[in-house]
């Protein structure tokens, strides 16, 4: 589009210098070239900012190139296994499946379980404890069983204090569980509530695109008849073409959302 307004425009001016174009013509050249500057650099910058996303949720480095390729089998299928996701799940189905996907729960819940069996051992290892011993006596050529108990009445409070230490650090990670799984709520819910959002922005995006083709059959009839320029012709197919960008655009949002999605429940392809 930016190289067809700029061509577009050379042969404005050049009309002009042989007085076959006025003055509307090139500012209306002008106008289009700019929009079509503006649209490209807007791309341009959209690319490199989902690029650069992709970049950092993958963990690669800045200088690694990976080729984008739109027709690439693997990201055909991955896209016909997202536009085949259905989520009909109750609310709390999805947060049992979250939860149990969710790789810092899972860390959390190998913490408590540490500390749950660092606490017993504390309790265990202070004890008294119980020892059994045999003991033989030639005298009389006999076999006699003891018990001996030990046990640390002079320590100080360590073991209140080494028990109370250990009940914390328990409590520590239960709140953490605690938090984590509301975080989780929340960022799930959000993602349910954003698929809304995207279906019914695709049904705006579609009507859009639905009107603009309407209007390209009738500015494409009055450009036959000599009603319009050609310049005031491609100055509205720029708009026209934009609706059809904005329409895969949404299409794209809701993919990409429901591919979060799969992600936090632990759908696999």
């Amino acid at each position: 589009n930016f190289q067809y307004a700029q061509d577009d425009l050379d042969k404005i001016l050049k009309k002009i210098e042989i007085e076959e174009a006025g003055e509307r013509q090139e500012i209306e050249a002008k106008i289009a070239l700019k929009k079509a500057e503006i649209n490209f650099l807007q791309a341009q910058n959209t690319f490199l900012q989902q690029k650069n996303g992709w970049y950092l949720n993958l963990g690669l480095p800045e200088e690694t190139e990976v080729p984008l390729v739109e027709d690439s089998p693997f990201l055909e299928e991955i896209i016909k296994w997202a536009d085949s996701l259905e989520f009909n799940l109750k609310e709390e189905e999805s947060m049992e499946l979250a939860v149990d996907n969710y790789y810092r729960i899972r860390n959390i819940l190998l913490d408590q379980d540490s500390a749950q069996k660092e606490a017993e051992w504390n309790l265990t290892k202070n004890k008294p404890q119980v020892d059994l011993f045999g003991a033989y006596s030639s005298k009389d050529d006999s076999w006699g069983v003891g018990i001996e108990l030990s046990y640390d009445i002079f320590d100080g409070g360590k073991q209140k204090i080494e028990d109370e230490g250990y009940q914390t650090k328990l409590e520590n990670v239960e709140d953490d569980y605690l938090q984590i799984v509301s975080e989780l709520k929340l960022e799930l819910s959000g993602l349910f509530n954003q698929q809304e959002i995207n279906n019914l922005n695709l049904e705006e995006k579609l009507m859009s695109w639905e009107k603009a083709k309407l209007e390209e059959e009738s500015y494409q009839i009055q450009l036959q008849q000599g009603l319009i320029s050609n310049s005031e012709f491609q100055y509205k197919m720029l708009g026209w073409q934009e609706s059809e960008i904005n329409l895969k655009s949404s299409r794209d949002e809701i993919l990409i959302n429901k591919l979060h999605i799969a992600q936090f429940l632990g759908f696999r392809k």
